[in-house]
């Protein structure tokens, strides 16, 4: 899986130098490497019996303006998610009366919108640096690669197979806000699936995410 995932980082680069490079000579673009951490739960339609929990992300992404305070922003990273379920019988009956913590690895792939941009500094300006600030929103799609499940007891934590009944992908949107300063990039979102997480299943229901992320951005004039 980080084979993977490191091939498809680097694909990811190309394409954005390809997108950047040719706006260089008129306008500011930036690289970015980021991250943090995400809060992981699911809607109000699954049954009680579930707890939310904390995830991890990485990530590699591009800042493209576009147009006067318009930009592009094309992303994609590793993202860990995980929940707690308590007596799962939605899941496998062997469960039942037992606690069961999934570790979900996706791969994220996303394409956001937004207003704003890369600031110079004025004559008066406080800071001595570009400033950024982007409000966005855009689709974003994310495939399941692997699963890394606990059967949890009071003694101990024991690997359990693969959920299959989980969906292979999330289709959804990401909502958020960007901030930088001194190359030094800040990121708010909360991403909005639009499909159930469980397969063919009246119990399914959606896998919502919050991140916060902190990162680095390379600028290309």
């Amino acid at each position: 899986m980080i084979k993977f995932i490191f091939q498809t980082l680097l694909k990811f680069t190309a394409i954005v130098f390809i997108l950047i490079v040719p706006f260089g000579s008129f306008s500011q673009n930036a690289i970015f490497v980021k991250g943090g951490t995400n809060y992981n739960f699911l809607g109000i339609g699954f049954e009680p019996g579930y707890g939310d929990r904390f995830g991890y992300s990485l990530g590699l992404g591009g800042i493209i303006k576009v147009g006067n305070n318009l930009v592009v922003n094309p992303e994609v990273g590793y993202s860990r998610r995980s929940l707690d379920l308590y007596t799962p019988v939605y899941i496998n009956e062997t469960y039942t009366n037992s606690n069961v913590r999934l570790g979900l690895n996706y791969v994220d792939v996303a394409a956001h919108f937004g207003y704003g941009g890369f600031f110079e500094p004025g004559a008066d300006d406080a800071f001595d640096s570009t400033t950024l600030l982007v409000l966005y929103a855009g689709p974003q799609v994310s495939f399941l690669t692997s699963q890394d499940n606990r059967l949890i007891t009071e003694s101990e934590k024991t690997g359990i197979p693969e959920v299959e009944r989980i969906q292979n992908y999330i289709i959804g949107m990401n909502a958020g806000i960007s901030f930088g300063i001194r190359n030094f990039y800040f990121d708010a979102r909360y991403s909005i699936p639009f499909n159930s997480f469980l397969e063919l299943d009246t119990y399914g229901d959606a896998l919502h995410s919050m991140s916060l992320t902190v990162g680095y951005t390379f600028m290309i004039r």
